[in-house]
């Protein structure tokens, strides 16, 4: 239908440009004819470009907020990176386990040597002789070695790997729960958009039959220009913010789509539900409960992680201090034999075992510093997270004033939309009686929807402090 009618418009345009009705008859359908089969293709080009996909061919998905979260922590692709730096500092920790394990290791050699060149009388009255008892010489053998002591350095490098390991653990939880944080605030804000595009359209819907009833008002001359001018102004404004709310809903579902694995083109149905509660050991935690403690918010925890790694560097390096312990063996077959005078050239085989003992005396004077300067560093550490304790404790004072708003809000908005739905009976019914302005009339519907948008953001402003409260503990 749409392409009939805009080949139709291009067929009367032309028409008249050139004076078709001048024509007779007959000529005037062969023209039409041959201008419909040149701009009719380009028609369809244009609305195909103009309509590229088909808002039916889009997937369709009702999903609950549960379903979202649970879809995140398997599918989100930060999520999946941040794991497999857990797997890469699992595997170091492993080695660093195996690195307590004896070192073995095996080598061979063999050297051909040239003629020995002997002077007698300085550099000069030279002459060459073969070396004895063999220009050859085949060596291959055995090492092994075992660290008894060593001031303790091989826990204290696992201890480093767990610690690392830890901490990667944690990076791994806080951008989870950043990410899920994120996941929740879009799906609210589709939520909120979803009602939002209910109310503008019912506001649309008023503002087309209040504009219906004016314009019938106009021609009786019941009202001005003005008036009717105003109530066209306030339809084309109330248009604009329905397709506003409808863009900013696709947005929020594009990056919500991003955040959980599903292809761009799937259409979210977010699901109005009660909310899933933050669980904590098993038990679902309410909002009130959340304000228990701090200690295991996301920044205590890796605050707690790095002082004991830098309580195991100072640890580490007080180890010079201290002597080390290493038993060592070795095997091995050789020729010729040289351990004998004259060499004798037969093959010989001889292995050890043996203690190795050392102590490094100047570390007593150059790692003094350094021990200083480690324990400077554990000392910073503590006062960064006393900083960082009170900048959270007020951060969470705040929330907790905003989630106590929220609560009182919800109750005004209710008592809002009451009196606005009276307000604008009242006031419609002494407009359509010339009783009182259209400026009145479209202020008392814009009240209405200003009340009803107010009343489901407070909730879903709720909803998001809630979860808000619960990553900022480390809970989400």
């Amino acid at each position: 239908m749409h392409n009939h009618k805009s080949s139709y418009r291009v067929q009367r345009s032309i028409a008249l440009f050139f004076g078709i009705r001048k024509l007779p008859a007959s000529l005037k359908i062969v023209l039409i004819i041959f201008i419909t089969a040149i701009f009719n293709p380009l028609n369809n080009t244009l609305n195909a470009q103009q309509y590229p996909v088909s808002p039916d061919t889009a997937q369709r998905i009702k999903l609950k907020l549960r379903t979202v979260i649970e879809r995140l922590k398997n599918e989100n692709l930060s999520i999946q990176a941040s794991r497999q730096r857990i797997y890469a500092s699992s595997a170091l920790l492993q080695a660093a386990k195996d690195n307590t394990l004896p070192h073995l290791n095996i080598k061979a050699s063999y050297q051909r040597f040239s003629r020995l060149t002997l002077y007698e009388d300085g550099l000069t009255d030279a002459h060459s002789v073969d070396r004895y008892p063999d220009q050859n010489s085949v060596s291959l053998g055995a090492e092994a070695s075992f660290n008894i002591y060593n001031g303790g350095k091989q826990k204290l490098n696992i201890r480093f790997s767990e610690l690392h390991r830890d901490l990667d653990i944690l990076g791994t939880q806080q951008l989870t729960g950043d990410i899920t944080l994120q996941a929740i605030f879009h799906y609210l804000d589709m939520i909120l958009l979803t009602q939002l595009d209910t109310v503008l359209l019912e506001e649309v819907n008023r503002a087309g039959v209040r504009l219906k009833n004016i314009r019938a008002l106009y021609k009786n001359q019941v009202v001005t220009k003005s008036d009717l001018l105003r109530a066209e102004v306030g339809l084309s404004s109330s248009k604009l913010s329905l397709k506003q709310a409808q863009n900013d809903l696709k947005i929020a579902n594009q990056q919500l789509n991003i955040l959980i694995g599903l292809p761009d083109s799937t259409i979210i149905i977010p699901v109005e539900e009660d909310f899933p509660a933050i669980i904590s050991d098993g038990v679902p935690i309410t909002a009130d409960d959340l304000f228990s403690g701090t200690n295991n918010a996301y920044g205590i925890r890796r605050y707690n992680k790095n002082m004991e790694l830098q309580a195991a560097r100072i640890h580490f390096s007080k180890t010079d201090y201290l002597p080390s312990l290493q038993l060592y063996s070795a095997y091995g077959l050789q020729y010729p034999n040289q351990l004998f005078t004259p060499p004798i050239a037969r093959w010989y085989s001889v292995g050890f075992i043996g203690i190795r003992a050392g102590y490094d005396i100047s570390a007593l004077f150059h790692n003094k510093h350094i021990v200083k300067a480690e324990q400077i560093k554990l000392m910073s550490i503590a006062l960064d997270k006393a900083n960082f304790k009170q900048q959270l404790s007020e951060k969470l004072k705040a929330l907790n004033i905003k989630y106590q708003e929220s609560s009182e809000r919800i109750q005004v908005a209710i008592h809002s939309i009451q009196q606005a739905n009276v307000n604008l009976k009242i006031v419609s019914l002494k407009y359509f009686n010339q009783l009182a302005l259209l400026t009145d009339l479209l202020e008392a519907d814009k009240l209405l929807v200003t009340s009803t948008y107010d009343l489901v953001k407070a909730k879903m402003d709720r909803k998001l402090l809630y979860y808000k409260i619960g990553y900022t503990l480390g809970k989400l």
